[in-house]
């Protein structure tokens, strides 16, 4: 429908997890021009900075381009234990590809909740910069052609 309405407009697809190029590759008889990857660190199945890298050289060696259409940090939180659990994962996801290390201009904090430490990406405004900031780039060495925050 949208390309009788008008020809020239892209048709983004979007998929929300690292196994999209597996989801995509399924829907390769449908008729899009984008892909469109979500990217929220504190998401275990979105992976770390690197597997969204990977993912995105590899849709783009299939011919598509991408982007990442949907993606946030939190910049505060609360100190419940399910909250802990995802801010862990954000940690462990925010991993610096070169240094294989958490980007180094991320503020950590441990949080204890009911007996158990979490180490976490601190919730501040600067660190939201930050790590915004750190997966647009990593998008655009990569070769993705757009960004948006959620």
């Amino acid at each position: 429908a949208v390309r009788d309405v008008d020809s020239s407009i892209k048709i983004i697809l979007h998929v929300t997890n690292r196994k999209a190029k597996t989801i995509l590759d399924k829907l390769s008889s449908c008729d899009w021009d984008i892909a469109g990857l979500s990217y929220y660190p504190w998401e275990k199945s979105h992976g770390t900075i690197q597997s969204l890298k990977d993912n995105i050289k590899s849709i783009k060696n299939g011919g598509k381009e991408v982007m990442v259409v949907e993606s946030s940090m939190y910049w505060n939180y609360g100190s419940y234990a399910e909250d802990c659990t995802s801010l862990q994962n954000a940690r462990n996801n925010l991993i610096n590809p070169e240094t294989k290390e958490v980007y180094d201009d991320l503020s950590l904090k441990t949080l204890t909740v009911e007996g158990t430490e979490y180490n976490i990406v601190e919730g501040t405004l600067q660190n939201q910069v930050n790590v915004l900031r750190h997966i647009m780039e990593e998008t655009n060495l990569s070769g993705g052609t757009g960004f948006f925050v959620w």
